[in-house]
């Protein structure tokens, strides 16, 4: 079975979502510590793989302001992530429900990120 980039990104978007699920699911701090480790394997390697996907779309100059547009939004969400844990901690009294949306939103990118299939014909 050939592996495509789009297919190992969304393989890794899924562990990074599941990873950040496993402290909740389980009471050990051993599966916790697991879980954190899978979800950060998951998030590194799949941003690693995102950053191929602008250069097939846009070239030169396009390609230049495509990044910087990404890198903008990157930046905001760097702002936007952190304050949303610490507000909705606040808001429920544990970790619980951050963590949970932000595994949502990492499933949300796989979603997005298998709809590219349909715009790439050629890999």
């Amino acid at each position: 079975m050939k592996w495509s980039r789009l297919r190992l990104r969304e393989v890794l978007a899924t562990i990074g979502a599941v990873g950040l699920l496993a402290p909740i699911v389980s009471g050990s701090l051993t599966l916790a510590v697991i879980g954190f480790s899978l979800a950060l394997v998951g998030v590194t390697a799949a941003r690693a793989i995102f950053w191929t996907i602008p250069t097939r779309f846009l070239t030169g100059v396009a390609a230049a302001g495509g990044l910087a547009f990404i890198n903008s939004i990157a930046t905001v969400g760097g702002f936007v992530g952190p304050s949303m844990m610490g507000w909705l901690k606040e808001f429920s009294g544990s970790y619980v429900v951050g963590l949970v949306a932000v595994a949502a939103i990492m499933l949300a990118a796989t979603a997005a990120s298998m709809s590219l299939k349909l715009f790439i014909t050629r890999e």
